[in-house]
């Protein structure tokens, strides 16, 4: 069976969902999701923490503004090379599909993110949350 994750089309909509727009002034998901684990882990030591899922790897780099280490993980290679692009350059760029053949270009990198001093902290690897290594 092939990994449906493994489409150009979804790893788009995926970094549009981490490094996109706002949308009706409700936060990107990622940011979100890291907002409560810092609210629900206030006062706890921040060693090391695992994204299992982290898709194209915003949650990743957010943590690591709190944690000394983070690593993400995914099943699909598509979002974890994308992930690692972000990482080593700095930026990935992406076309939103607005309507049938139209398309938008959305770019994203981590110096305007406020996120270039974290790249060091953050690790990326493929993986199966049922058989993590």
């Amino acid at each position: 069976m092939s990994n449906v994750y493994e489409s150009s089309t979804l790893v788009s909509q995926y970094c549009e969902l981490h490094y996109g727009s706002e949308y009706f002034e409700v936060p990107l998901f990622p940011l979100a999701v890291v907002d409560r684990v810092i609210e629900m882990t206030d006062g706890a030591a921040r060693g090391a923490a695992l994204d299992v899922g982290c898709e194209v790897g915003r949650s990743v780099f957010e943590l690591a503004h709190d944690y000394e280490r983070v690593v993400g993980v995914d099943y699909s290679e598509s979002f974890i090379n994308t992930a690692i692009q972000m990482c080593s350059e700095g930026e990935i760029r992406w076309e939103n599909v607005e309507e049938g053949e139209i398309t938008t270009p959305g770019v994203a990198r981590l110096e305007e993110l406020g996120l270039e001093t974290v790249r060091n902290k953050v690790q990326f690897g493929v993986e199966d949350a049922c058989a993590l290594s």
